[in-house]
């Protein structure tokens, strides 16, 4: 999203790293309604989301796989499962913003699909 607006941006010193060294741009918004605009050619969608959505008891989950020994991250929103890299973020905005854990989310892995 290109906001001309002040941004928040999380922590770039935790990065969260996949196969591809891909790392995955997030911001946070927090002074009042901002407009999404999102460039066609770089962001398939973009979607504002409630802190709270965050926040509910099966949130995040984590599966083995066995072609790595870190766990999958997912984190379920609006009825889709949110992975790594971007799912890692929002863990670590839960963790650390809502609940005061800074925990390092360096160590989740993306679903295997995503590698190819």
């Amino acid at each position: 999203t290109r906001a001309r607006r002040e941004w928040a941006s999380l922590d770039m010193r935790d990065p969260v790293l996949i196969p591809s060294d891909f790392w995955g741009g997030n911001g946070l918004w927090g002074g009042g309604r901002l407009d999404l605009a999102p460039s066609p050619d770089e962001v398939l969608a973009a979607y504002r989301i409630g802190l709270h959505n965050l926040l509910v008891p099966d949130s995040p989950r984590f599966v083995d796989i066995a072609e790595s020994d870190r766990p999958v991250v997912q984190v379920p929103l609006g009825g889709d499962l949110i992975h790594a890299p971007t799912g890692a973020v929002l863990v670590q905005l839960r963790w650390l913003a809502l609940e005061g854990d800074p925990t390092p989310v360096d160590g989740f892995e993306q679903p295997v699909f995503a590698w190819r």
